[in-house]
């Protein structure tokens, strides 16, 4: 784990330079042929992605296992961030009753910084996905992740001591498909999105949704004594950044996306 954001910014400048080498057919100047370029390239993300710490972003409601996960905290600009990227990241480590992450993401008044690729962060405030609450033992968990840049992050994990339904599941945090397995074993996955609940009280009067205090570092599951994440100030819409650019989408509807909306 490496906890140095000056190195985290090396092994993404190492990457987009080797990427852009790799591209125009390799640097004779400097010795290294397309494959080199790439090898090495590939050498840079996965560097970047085992040097990213580790932190607690979540607690079971059933066993009380901690789920900790590699996490981005210097800014979207990272790859951790961005969907196009996310192939060498690392699951979140979980118990057996851990079924899905999702989440959302405050700028807190900061501007939008992200990288080339769009980074799919979630809304500004937390949410609950009413589809999977309503299995019959689901349960969901927010957490809030102070960022180095002024941000904060809100892992939203749900567990269940059943299987939930792939019918059920929605993207995964900061993707746009969801990826499930077939009753015959086979993977498949859909654009399909179910919709979101921004109101989050009704679900905790239902058992339904626990939370941890931002900042508590023995990450201590709540249940009641008010939850810091009612009523929070922010856009009920999905965010979109890339560089400098924040772009709002709609919430998911349940329906598959039109890909040729604007």
């Amino acid at each position: 784990m490496n906890d140095d954001r000056s190195q985290r910014d090396t092994w993404l400048q190492d990457y987009r330079k080797l990427h852009a080498i790799w591209r125009s057919g390799g640097d004779p100047a400097m010795g290294l042929t397309a494959s080199d370029a790439k090898r090495q390239r590939d050498t840079a993300r996965r560097a970047y992605f085992d040097g990213l710490p580790v932190v607690v972003i979540s607690r079971c409601p059933y066993c009380g296992t901690a789920v900790t996960s590699p996490f981005d905290p210097w800014g979207l600009d990272g790859f951790w961030w961005q969907e196009r990227e996310l192939g060498a990241a690392r699951s979140p480590s979980a118990c057996p009753h851990f079924r899905l992450l999702t989440g959302a993401l405050s700028l807190q008044g900061n501007a939008p910084l992200g990288g080339e690729h769009p980074a799919h962060p979630g809304p500004d405030v937390p949410y609950v996905v009413p589809e999977i609450l309503q299995q019959e033992t689901a349960i969901a968990v927010i957490a809030g992740l102070a960022m180095q840049n002024g941000y904060r992050a809100y892992p939203i994990a749900y567990f269940s001591s059943n299987e939930i339904a792939a019918a059920a599941l929605s993207p995964t945090w900061r993707t746009t498909t969801c990826s499930f397995a077939t009753p015959d074993g086979r993977s498949a996955w859909s654009a399909r999105s179910a919709p979101w609940d921004f109101e989050l009280a009704p679900w905790i009067s239902r058992g339904k949704l626990r939370w941890i205090v931002p900042g508590d570092r023995d990450a201590t599951l709540c249940d009641s004594g008010g939850c810091p994440y009612l009523g929070l100030p922010g856009e009920r819409k999905n965010q979109i950044v890339t560089r400098d650019r924040l772009r709002l989408v709609d919430p998911p509807s349940g329906d598959e996306p039109d890909p040729f909306s604007s």
